[in-house]
């Protein structure tokens, strides 16, 4: 089962890159390429690590229900906000990004309160959630890359 879901995550890493091979955005700086290749990929491989870890925690959770469906909800903003970062290139993608960077956060942390309680593991995963948060929220808010391949300047937001 672990190696259909990794292939499954290769696949879609694979399809991933694809998409965002755009030859409209060649200059130095601009494109998805580097961290925010990273980031996009991460989003479409979100789903596979989440069902990877819904597999491994259903068998031992009373909230078999709340969890499939925070799961499913939190895979789904993964792939549309990695679609959105692919297809579009407006200012606006990029603070949408980082709201459903945050609400994906903040619904895990929940979640994990709500199965777990208040124990060091879901201390330890809540820190880590909020120190990624923060890293790629400031990421796309003082990436030259992400500005360029956004169009900040353009749209006549503030970036």
């Amino acid at each position: 089962m672990l190696k259909f879901i990794l292939g499954i995550g290769f696949i879609a890493l694979m399809i991933a890159f694809a998409f965002t091979m755009d030859k409209r955005h060649e200059g130095k700086g601009n494109g998805i390429q580097g961290w925010l290749l990273l980031f996009v990929a991460n989003r479409f491989l979100d789903p596979f690590f989440l069902l990877l870890l819904f597999i491994i925690e259903y068998q031992w959770q009373p909230f078999k229900a709340l969890m499939a469906l925070v799961f499913l909800v939190m895979s789904a903003i993964s792939v549309y906000n990695g679609w959105c970062l692919v297809k579009e290139r407006e200012w606006s993608v990029v603070k949408r990004t980082q709201i459903l960077l945050w609400v994906n956060t903040c619904m895990l942390i929940g979640y994990n309160i709500t199965a777990h309680g208040f124990d060091a593991r879901v201390i330890s995963s809540a820190g880590g959630g909020i120190l990624s948060a923060l890293i790629w929220s400031s990421y796309f808010s003082k990436s030259q890359r992400v500005r360029n391949t956004y169009n900040a300047l353009a749209s006549g937001e503030k970036p």
